[in-house]
């Protein structure tokens, strides 16, 4: 028992919670607190709804609904495409709950304690199931969310409901900024991914290339900070493993780096300009399967493609499912992001450190990016005496904010970009040995080392040629007994080095080999690949064309099959989240069809090239 203000209060057994009777009602005691009023403890909860409208398509975020007290009545109550989640971060009170949900109630779901960190990704998905078997509404069903209390269970995990509703309404704002990404690019990413694939027999494998890396590496954006780490390690480089953003070559090119590894996402030719510069450079590419197809010809046969999961589509799955496609990489909406995502796959253990620069997601007025980056350099260009190159227009557009940046100093940043940093925080943050070396921008959320610590970090392989100048062996002896031991020597040496060469030779064949393999099996699954949906394809243009003598009711149902799993047909119209049978939807269905053949025929003469 509890004693509080001079009087005895009764708790459950356990410390668990219990139902108190009370004059107007049923309240519940736990930790000492009444969750309701000990007077009307329905009347709050009432108050609470009543104050509130919900609009068409809101996600109500019910947090610690306890006895459930008017939550039937929510639901009953609902517009359409509106949605109730229990949400419950105590686990006592979360079993507690389970029991006073009432039996039968409509559009609602009870969410654990484990599920609720998963619940921003919950509403980006098509298909998404609770641990109790109930389906959410698929993702673009919901505009806003919406929180309401239902009891003063939410004061023992205050910031914890804070930050649960911040990240829905996050999840459902971006879910819909990817939207309009996808309505203007999304046919550009589709048609790209159908010319990339075959392009795979011809490239390295990212899964060879996963834990190879054992020296520290530096991930480069093309932010102002990235200038004083590229000329404090510029001596020392080659103990580093660089990785570069698509926009941070030229930059380093500038200051005398040359990056082992560029990541690349642009769909468009916008991104050419980012490799002048790059002739006789060597240098991987980790590009995007749905990336600018050119990239191939620019970067020969060193590239290695990543699979950008730009839409929970039935087709993109199928594709993985099928090994098809590259391993998948998560949407994290900017390239400086995947980059940091791919030097953590790359390093060989968690003790390898990273370190990030560049990614400062902000910008002082005037100054947009590093100097050298195809912005900077095309300001320059196009400046005169009443148009100076200095971008000031970009720090103080109407959108933009003022932030304070890890040096003290004032930067601005957008919408966009700080979503960036929020999502960077999200993911990265509990990475270990992620290191943020940028000196300004915005704070990423992880441990920051100077330029100092992190050339410290290099240990001393610092400065030194991975392929030193040998000591030759050819030099001569001073005695005759020097020339015997010499000879016996070099024999041995000799022998030995045929062995190891033989070693070598056989090791090369057998890995070429199992190349060679890979690449056959690889060409032969994606030939199938385009036969099977170009022979879909000839299907639907010519039901939609002629209707092929069925009725109605059969071609709806073939239509309705054939586009079921070939979302890229339609996923960039305007009403595009789900396939529709309208006349108007159809005719821009048939329309798309005769791009998607002609992609196909385009990938069959690649791979009959390779």
């Amino acid at each position: 028992m509890l004693i509080k203000n001079g009087g005895v209060v009764i708790e459950g057994g356990h410390g668990n919670p219990c139902t108190v009777q009370t004059a107007k009602g049923i309240s519940v005691l736990y930790k000492g607190r009444y969750l309701y009023s000990k007077y009307a403890p329905e009347k709050a909860v009432r108050s609470a709804l009543s104050a509130q409208s919900v609009p068409h398509g809101t996600l109500v975020l019910a947090c610690s609904p306890v006895l459930c007290l008017c939550l039937a009545e929510l639901c009953a109550s609902l517009p359409e495409n509106c949605f109730v989640l229990g949400c419950e971060f105590d686990a006592a009170l979360y079993d507690f709950s389970i029991k006073h949900i009432p039996l039968g109630l409509a559009r609602f779901a009870m969410l654990s304690p484990d599920e609720l960190p998963n619940l921003p990704f919950m509403l980006t998905k098509r298909r998404a199931e609770t641990k109790s078997g109930t389906l959410l509404p698929p993702a673009g069903t919901f505009r806003r969310v919406l929180r309401i209390d239902f009891s003063a269970g939410t004061q023992f995990f205050p910031q914890h409901y804070a930050a649960l509703t911040e990240a829905a309404e996050n999840a459902v704002a971006r879910f819909w900024k990817n939207r309009v990404t996808l309505i203007k690019f999304g046919r550009r990413f589709s048609r790209n991914l159908f010319r990339n694939i075959a392009r795979l027999p011809r490239s390295v494998p990212i899964e060879r290339l996963i834990q190879s890396v054992e020296k520290p590496i530096i991930v480069f954006g093309a932010g102002e900070s990235m200038e004083k780490i590229a000329r404090s390690i510029r001596n020392v480089q080659n103990a580093f493993y660089i990785v570069a953003a698509d926009a941070a070559l030229a930059p380093l090119f500038r200051l005398g780096i040359e990056p082992d590894a560029v990541v690349c996402e642009e769909a468009q030719s916008v991104i050419a300009p980012f490799f002048l510069g790059a002739n006789g450079k060597r240098f991987r590419v980790f590009a995007g399967i749905t990336s600018w197809p050119k990239l191939f010809d620019l970067c020969g046969a060193d590239i290695c493609y990543f699979s950008p999961y730009y839409d929970d589509t039935v087709f993109f799955d199928s594709l993985a499912a099928k090994n098809i496609i590259p391993p998948v990489m998560p949407p994290l909406g900017s390239v400086g992001l995947t980059a940091t995502k791919i030097a953590l796959m790359l390093r060989k253990t968690d003790r390898v450190p990273v370190f990030v620069t560049g990614l400062d997601f902000s910008y002082r007025a005037g100054t947009t990016h590093a100097r050298g980056a195809e912005a900077h350099t095309s300001s320059l260009a196009s400046s005169f005496k009443t148009a100076p190159a200095a971008n000031y227009d970009a720090a103080f557009a109407s959108f933009m904010q003022k932030i304070i940046g890890k040096d003290g100093t004032l930067f601005f940043t957008s919408p966009a970009l700080f979503s960036y940093a929020q999502t960077f925080r999200a993911y990265f943050s509990e990475s270990p040995n992620l290191f943020d070396a940028g000196t300004t921008g915005i704070d990423l959320g992880i441990p920051k080392k100077d330029a100092d610590e992190l050339i410290r970090e290099s240990g001393n392989t610092a400065g030194t040629e991975t392929h030193g100048n040998r000591k030759s062996t050819d030099e001569k002896p001073s005695s005759r007994g020097g020339q015997t031991l010499a000879a016996k020597a070099n024999a041995t040496l000799g022998s030995a080095r045929k062995t190891a060469e033989k070693k070598i030779g056989s090791e090369k064949e057998k890995t070429f080999a199992e190349e060679a393999a890979f690449d056959e099996t690889k060409a032969r699954d994606i030939l199938n690949f385009y036969e099977e949906e170009e022979r879909a394809l000839a299907r639907l243009k010519n039901i939609l064309s002629s209707g092929q003598n069925m009725s109605e009711a059969e071609r709806s149902a073939e239509i309705e099959k054939l586009l079921a799993s070939r979302e890229y047909l339609y996923l960039h119209f305007p009403d595009g989240l789900t396939s529709s049978l309208t006349v108007s939807f159809l005719k821009r269905v048939r329309a798309e069809i005769d791009f998607f053949i002609k992609d196909i025929a385009v990938g069959k003469s690649i791979l009959g090239k390779n």
